[in-house]
């Protein structure tokens, strides 16, 4: 579910979306490293079972990294 994903992502203070002011266009906002680290995280804490997220979000998440 993507809303579960981008509440997640503001909860984590990733940006989902990015204006990019040079080239005037909208792109994904988890290109940088300590996005990415905040992710993995996450991805970390789901594949040790210490919490459990619905597959279909998760799998969103790995997608996405």
């Amino acid at each position: 579910d993507s809303k579960f994903f981008i509440l997640l992502c503001q909860a984590l203070g990733i940006p989902f979306l990015i204006e990019d002011e040079k080239l005037k266009i909208k792109k994904c906002g988890f290109r940088d490293d300590i996005y990415m680290e905040k992710l993995n995280l996450i991805k970390d804490l789901y594949e040790n079972h210490y919490v459990n997220i619905n597959k279909k979000n998760f799998f969103f998440i790995i997608f996405l990294i």
